[in-house]
């Protein structure tokens, strides 16, 4: 990593450019340092959870942590789930990939320009409402997922219901809502 070299330093991208590829960039390291260990992102939340936190009142599903058990690392109890040797192994080789990870970042930067972003970032988020006391937005919200709309209608299809009889891969095409206005008068 090149640390401190501005020479080739585009800046003609947008604030928001700039933070989603970053945020892109952290998710593809995060990603490496887990397939360098062999697991899903579902399972490393599993595993920190089980090392983080007390199962004795949680009942977690089998599918969900039936691969971990099968790896060796996690294991039944009377009152819930712990994690085995190898699990309590896994999670601090793949803590010591992340911190050195970070520290990676932090080096490739002086303290100080380092400080003065997080401060940024820190007065952006409250200008666009954060009031500093409660956990980061994650994630869109749900104006980005698929599926039913607030009103009942698909997403995408533009409210049209053009499925069933007469509208599927029987007929070779799909109907459009053109289709169904000329079939309709």
């Amino acid at each position: 990593m090149n640390t401190n070299d501005t020479t080739n330093t585009t800046i003609d991208h947008s604030l928001g450019q700039w933070l989603g590829g970053v945020h892109t960039l952290l998710r593809r390291a995060h990603d490496r340092v887990l397939e360098a260990e062999g697991i899903s992102r579902r399972d490393w939340r599993m595993l920190r959870m089980l090392h983080t936190a007390d199962f004795s009142t949680h009942r977690l599903r089998g599918r969900h942590i039936g691969t971990l058990v099968e790896r060796g690392w996690a294991s039944p109890t009377i009152s819930g789930w712990q994690l085995t040797e190898t699990g309590t192994a896994t999670v601090e080789r793949v803590t010591a990939a992340h911190a050195a990870l970070r520290d990676e970042l932090a080096a490739s930067v002086s303290s100080a320009d380092l400080d003065t972003t997080l401060r940024t970032l820190e007065t952006f988020a409250r200008t666009l409402g954060w009031d500093g006391e409660s956990p980061l937005p994650r994630g869109y919200g749900k104006a980005r997922r698929f599926g039913r709309g607030h009103n009942g209608r698909h997403r995408g299809h533009g409210g049209q219901r053009l499925h069933g009889h007469g509208y599927g891969h029987a007929r070779r095409r799909c109907r459009t809502v053109a289709d169904q206005t000329v079939a309709d008068q």
